[in-house]
């Protein structure tokens, strides 16, 4: 016995013991949640405030965000117009084409993906949650501005599928009906405006453009007074919003890159302009 506690003390003296005690794990950090709102619906939403001019010091809140949806990619929110700028109809916000109405999807990372961005007549998610029907001006499907017309985006890459008419099926009217010349007179004034913003003042199209287009404005002076034909003219100038800035730009790709393919041949806004221009040349 007295052996046995001998080499039981020997064992301590060495630094050694029957049993080796493990070091404490540390604890698992907390997860924290994701931010919200995400920081892309928060750089959107100050800059509607700022625009607006209300409410812009208060920063941007939950409460200005509005979930709207579910899909398998994430759920889809939107925004309270009205909460962040009162009296927007009144303040640039919203046109023909309808009011500033973005979608955006929130993955379950917290990670968000604009959707939709600009102004439109709302949207909805599909039943089985992978389409996004955006409501926008009828000239989309071909069709005059007022026609229902559904834009369809898949929710989970954000990709453009196409258009078609909503409700009961309508045929596309004449070119000379649907291209009056209210309607080519705002387009031709919208194409020189964003041509010079993204070219240049100087550059061949906005100067023939200009041109073109102040020609155009002189002869029309008569009926330009007209409601009916400034709500034309603005249907005008709403496809080339939606072509070049609203519901074809993107933040990450330069306008001047993204100009030719949206102002080419065989594009809804090129075709309507060469029209236009064959219908209502200037007179000599």
């Amino acid at each position: 016995m007295r052996a046995l506690v001998f080499i039981l003390a020997a064992l301590v003296l060495a630094g050694c013991s029957p049993k080796t005690q493990k070091p404490a794990e540390a604890p698992p950090p907390e997860a924290k949640a994701p931010a919200f709102p995400p920081a892309l619906i928060r750089e959107y939403v100050a800059g509607i405030k700022a625009r607006c001019g209300s409410g812009a010091a208060e920063g941007v809140s939950a409460a200005d965000v509005v979930r709207k949806g579910e899909s398998p990619a994430g759920a889809i929110y939107g925004i309270d117009l009205e909460r962040i700028c009162p009296g927007a109809e009144t303040k640039g916000f919203c046109g023909t084409g309808g009011c500033e109405n973005p979608a955006f999807r929130v993955g379950a990372d917290g990670t968000a993906t604009r959707l939709v961005e600009g102004v439109n007549r709302g949207w909805e998610v599909s039943g089985d949650g992978k389409i996004l029907l955006v409501a926008v001006h009828g000239g989309q499907c071909g069709l005059p501005g007022p026609v229902p017309c559904d834009e369809k985006i898949e929710i989970a890459t954000g990709k453009v599928l196409g258009h078609e008419s909503r409700g009961k099926p309508v045929s596309a009217p004449r070119p000379e009906a649907r291209l009056t010349e209210a309607y080519c007179l705002g387009l031709h004034i919208a194409v020189a405006g964003k041509a010079a913003d993204i070219l240049g003042k100087d550059s061949d199209l906005a100067e023939a453009g200009s041109v073109f287009a102040a020609g155009k404005m002189v002869e029309a002076k008569d009926r330009a007074r007209a409601p009916g034909f400034q709500h034309e003219m603005k249907n005008g100038a709403f496809i080339v919003d939606h072509y070049l800035t609203m519901g074809a730009m993107t933040d990450k790709i330069p306008e001047a890159e993204q100009l030719g393919p949206r102002f080419k041949a065989g594009s809804p806004l090129f075709d309507d302009w060469i029209a236009c221009a064959a219908a209502y040349p200037l007179k000599k």
